[in-house]
């Protein structure tokens, strides 16, 4: 009796400490709002849009992926696109980006096929048609709405600098 009288408390108190510690991240209260500008969500008001791109894969080219960054944070936002804004579906967290990296988003294969839920960082050298020194990936799991890490084996992105620089 004692024993079930003790593991109900602990287990209620680690409900209770995992229940503040979701509640205090400002993103997850942001899925599923609309938005025309980023800023007019109050959480992203210092967030500026970077960069928007269509998933070709996606039904009908209503999703996208949205990189937005506050100069310090950077996130990509999996959304979907209505006549009334953009809706949040997935909020992908990547921190600081450094300078001798990249974001890319839709642009990656896994084994040669492209994928266009795949996001990924990469460095930037060795500078080829394609990145292959992946540092982290993710892809959208499109039943869940939901960043999903995977290995970066096997995984390239497009450069799409490459033929322009050279």
């Amino acid at each position: 009796m004692k024993s079930s009288l003790i593991f109900l408390l602990c287990f209620g108190y680690i409900s209770i400490v995992q229940a503040q510690t979701y509640s205090k991240n400002p993103n997850s209260t942001t899925i599923g709002k609309t938005y025309k500008k980023i800023d007019e969500i109050s959480v992203f008001k210092k967030y500026k849009e970077e960069e928007g791109l269509v998933i070709i894969d996606s039904k009908g080219h209503e999703n996208l992926f949205s990189k937005i960054s506050d100069g310090t944070q950077t996130l990509v936002l999996f959304t979907k696109y209505s006549p009334n804004g953009y809706t949040i579906l997935a909020i992908l967290e990547l921190g600081k980006i450094e300078n001798n990296c990249r974001v890319i988003m839709r642009d990656c294969r896994l084994n040669a096929k492209t994928d266009g839920f795949i996001v990924a960082i990469v460095g930037l050298k060795p500078w080829k048609a394609y990145f292959t020194n992946v540092i982290k990936a993710w892809k959208v799991d499109q039943k869940t709405n939901m960043f999903i890490s995977i290995p970066t084996k096997g995984i390239d992105c497009l450069n799409e600098e490459f033929e322009n620089i050279n």
